[in-house]
């Protein structure tokens, strides 16, 4: 499985797997560290209603830890089946900062992506058993640079929707959108609600 997979197969699992709860428990940060930020804290729940065209409920929150960073999670369920939002943000454990920052992260993760699309993909990655041939069976899971958003953003989708992830002030977002409508639909509720989140970063 490729490192992108593992990743976003850990991400799932926090999702669902999380605490949910509305409290940090977390001690304030001293001097020089960078604030713990909440997920539900970049984005109202009207502000999200009025992007996804639903009546959302009250977030729920989450928290807990993702490889060596602190992922923090926001869940907006809505009053219509099939239309909620995920928010969420990877950032640096103001505990527990380490040595690795979240942007030494995002290019082990996307920058191998990034050369691919530039045509410098490498023999292993052209074998069918790694993605490459024809590349029908892995349409849409590729993913996509989107440009002027953040400090990088790229997307990961398929026909009927995918997940946005964008670097920001050396942290992630990762924002995703339920319910009808096609990829293009969900990534531009995606990167609307991704402008808005950065302006709280």
């Amino acid at each position: 499985m490729t490192r992108i997979g593992l990743w976003l197969g850990l991400l799932s699992v926090l999702l669902f797997g999380c605490n949910v709860s509305g409290e940090s428990t977390s001690p304030q940060p001293s001097e020089g560290e960078s604030p713990k930020i909440e997920a539900c804290s970049l984005a109202t729940r009207d502000e999200v209603g009025v992007i996804q065209g639903a009546k959302m409920l009250d977030p729920k929150s989450s928290e807990g830890p993702a490889i060596d960073f602190l992922l923090s999670q926001c869940y907006y369920g809505s009053a219509e089946p099939d239309k909620s939002v995920s928010l969420g943000l990877m950032q640096r454990n103001p505990k527990d900062p380490g040595t690795r920052t979240i942007t030494q992260f995002w290019h082990e993760t996307f920058d191998h992506f990034a050369s691919a699309e530039n045509g410098k993909r490498t023999e292993e990655e052209k074998r069918p058993e790694n993605g490459g041939g024809d590349g029908k069976e892995h349409e849409g899971v590729r993913p996509q640079k989107i440009e002027g958003l953040g400090d990088a953003s790229y997307w990961l989708g398929n026909p009927m929707g995918g997940i946005l992830y964008v670097l920001k002030n050396d942290r992630m977002l990762r924002i995703s959108f339920g319910g009808p409508g096609n990829a293009n639909d969900k990534l531009a509720k995606s990167k609307a609600l991704a402008q808005k989140a950065m302006r709280r970063l």
